[in-house]
């Protein structure tokens, strides 16, 4: 989001996310969030925080808010809308892509990172913490996919 900023590709960043936590309800990520972007030379005054969700649902439906209040609107009341940037890892786009389709939102996407790496043999025969982590991540994700999926959030 830093880099999209600094090119000039985004005006202002959001910061969306809450505490899904139910152990530390008051450990906010879009707080840090807006620390980090600041640290990478985005001024506070075009971010915006939005510290009250606690899944990617909320996310959306939150900076969507969000967004509206930013946006004039045309003759007809209809918003005008700049393009959004969606910055998120790769294995989390598709889940937050959909909830943005299903939200009449449309997005271009940015990944952060990529999970993608070259087979290391014989190595990667044998488990280990970082696949163990991997893997957790894909299992999860897949989960949230079908569970948004069932409850037609996208």
């Amino acid at each position: 989001a830093a880099t999209l900023y600094r090119a000039g590709a985004a005006p202002l960043v959001i910061a969306s996310g809450g505490s899904g936590s139910i152990t530390f309800p008051d450990q906010k990520e879009a707080p840090y969030m807006a620390e980090l972007l600041e640290l990478m030379g985005v001024p506070r005054k075009d971010v915006t925080i939005e510290d009250t969700s606690r899944n990617t649902y909320e996310n959306i439906l939150y900076s969507k808010k969000i967004l509206e209040t930013l946006h004039s609107t045309d003759t007809s009341g209809n918003p005008h809308s700049a393009p959004v940037l969606l910055v998120s890892s790769a294995w989390h786009l598709p889940r937050a892509i959909a909830i943005c389709k299903k939200q009449g939102l449309p997005v271009h996407p940015f990944s952060v990172d990529s999970q993608a790496e070259p087979l290391l043999l014989p190595a990667d025969l044998f488990p280990d913490a970082w696949a163990l982590t991997r893997t957790t991540r894909l299992i999860r994700e897949w989960i949230g996919l079908a569970f948004y999926k069932v409850l037609g959030r996208m």
